[in-house]
């Protein structure tokens, strides 16, 4: 969309993602699309294993430093840059979530003020009290579901949020 990208990773290696967005038509394969999604590389240093990545932090926990990386490269990359975490699902295993709230609404807002979007990604699981807080201070929620009827996997999602209107229709995809 002719929007540069930030992609925080801590549940892949950055090249996996993207040899599957390659695969998934996605880059295009130009040099400039290229050039305008940058990683984040917060998984290679739990796996145990160098990042290759020019932005890495060593340990997925270390949101301060996360913080930073996020800000060198919404600098580096001008206004209108969204930035994407896939995902905060590790952090909640390791962290209190009030820590990861806190961040959430602070990184949101930072990329906010850069005309930015910032889009992350919550795992079943977490405490409901704690997806009320996250929701809270997100414009957009999209819910989605896997579900089995007669034996048969089925996916549907919803809009739950779309900047303070609550929708609560499940379409099937």
């Amino acid at each position: 969309m002719n929007r540069s990208c930030v992609f925080i990773t801590n549940t892949d290696f950055p090249s996996k993602i993207r040899k599957n967005m390659i695969d998934l038509g996605m880059a295009g394969g130009s040099q400039k699309n290229l050039v305008q999604l940058v990683f984040i590389d917060s998984y290679s240093g739990a796996a145990g294993q160098p990042s290759t990545e020019k932005h890495f932090v060593s340990s997925p926990t270390d949101l301060t430093t996360l913080g930073v990386k996020i800000s060198i490269c919404l600098e580096s990359l001008g206004s209108d840059t969204d930035v994407f975490l896939d995902s905060l699902a590790p952090l909640f295993t390791m962290l209190k979530p009030d820590f990861i709230v806190t961040f959430v609404h602070s990184i949101g807002a930072k990329v906010k003020g850069a005309n930015g979007r910032f889009y992350f990604t919550v795992g079943a699981g977490v405490e409901e009290e704690v997806l009320a807080k996250l929701e809270g201070t997100s414009d957009g929620v999209i819910e989605i579901e896997t579900y089995e009827v007669s034996g048969v996997q089925r996916r549907r999602l919803r809009v739950k949020k779309m900047r303070g209107r609550y929708v609560d229709k499940w379409v099937p995809f």
